[in-house]
């Protein structure tokens, strides 16, 4: 990007690229590594006295016909301001499919079951600029028979954002941990059961949620 517009490329697969420092600035993306040996002994030449015990891999070569997904995605302004991420993370993310009950309580509130009941709903919805999702699991540190949610978020952007998290079912309380899960700071919850989650520049911040 030249401030105005831009252009994001992106790939299924290896997550290694280059800008190259020449007149036509090509990006060029690594499609493919093939190796003959697990540590090369002596070949690599960038290595001074080797890359570890020489075990060939000849499944490492893989010798069979490849095929590359790539997507070229144009955007006005910065990466950041586009938000072209978005994109790229769904692009690489797909799509994938599962079946439920619709007479499943874990899913509907009490009224919603039933042949009328909606057919869509968001577990986790996140929204604030430059706010990515980075990961959702089960908290590993419990003293209770209930485990809460860890939800962790980061800021790719060099401007401060606010994360608003909204669950299918309201929170009940919520706290900023560290990366060990052991709680830092109380969040606020709003009526509605949504957490806001202030994001500093170039950060990654670990929620703790009880639903």
């Amino acid at each position: 990007s030249q401030g105005q517009r831009g252009l994001c490329i992106a790939n299924l697969g290896l997550p290694e690229y280059e800008v190259k420092d020449t007149e036509r600035r090509e990006v060029a993306l690594t499609l493919l590594r093939a190796v003959g040996f697990l540590g090369a002994g002596r070949d690599p030449m960038t290595i001074i006295g080797g890359g570890g015990p020489k075990i060939p891999t000849p499944g490492g070569q893989c010798l069979r016909v490849l095929t590359y997904h790539l997507a070229i995605i144009p955007h006005a302004g910065t990466w950041d301001q586009a938000e072209v991420w978005r994109e790229a993370h769904a692009f690489v993310a797909g799509v994938r499919a599962v079946t439920f009950d619709r007479q499943d309580p874990t899913l509907f509130g009490p009224g919603e079951q039933g042949p009328g009941a909606e057919v869509a709903r968001s577990l986790l919805r996140v929204e604030g600029k430059n706010a990515v999702l980075s990961a959702v699991k089960g908290s590993d540190r419990e003293t209770g028979d209930r485990r809460s949610l860890i939800v962790r978020l980061y800021n790719p952007s060099e401007a401060a954002t606010t994360a608003r998290l909204t669950f299918a079912h309201p929170a009940r309380g919520a706290q900023l941990t560290n990366l060990d899960e052991e709680p830092q700071a109380d969040l606020p919850v709003a009526a509605d059961g949504s957490v806001s989650v202030p994001l500093k520049p170039k950060k990654i911040v670990t929620v703790k949620v009880a639903l």
